[in-house]
């Protein structure tokens, strides 16, 4: 709504300060909104048709994230959360499932930056996650005749 009420007004042939005054718009942040409004009609041509112009500017961005890589996510990190990974299923094994003395994300991130690597609690929250997923078991009644089937 502030980028298409500054161009409106500013099409009117407001200044930035008036326009500053009457919205509470910051005139840096106007000016920021009329030159990218100035850059598209460039972009596409004064055609006259300053609305289409306006919904490209004000539209969310949109951002393509299929290909992207991680960045900071390496091999060794890898290794050393597969590590942390398995000694947790180990003490599991052995105290059950209960245990309270489990490492949350946050302590498994602290012991990686302890190591020497940079990389975000999110991102560690997040591989975690993906290696912690398990198959969900579900319990299926099934009827036997008398005497057919014994376990």
């Amino acid at each position: 709504m502030q980028k298409h009420t500054t161009m409106t007004l500013k099409n009117e042939g407001h200044s930035n300060i008036e326009v500053n005054r009457m919205t509470g718009i910051s005139r840096k942040t106007i000016a920021r909104y009329w030159n990218e409004y100035l850059k598209q009609l460039s972009v596409l041509g004064t055609s006259g048709d300053s609305r289409s112009v306006q919904e490209l500017i004000i539209q969310e961005p949109r951002y393509d994230t299929s290909r992207r890589k991680p960045l900071k996510y390496s091999p060794e990190i890898d290794a050393e959360l597969d590590a942390i990974l398995t000694a947790e299923e180990v003490k599991k094994s052995e105290l059950g499932q209960r245990n309270k003395q489990m490492l949350t994300t946050a302590e498994m991130h602290r012991i990686l930056v302890d190591k020497g690597y940079e990389i975000g609690e999110s991102t560690i929250r997040a591989y975690v996650r993906k290696k912690r997923e398990r198959l969900r078991e579900a319990f299926i009644r099934q009827e036997y005749d008398l005497a057919c089937l014994c376990q």
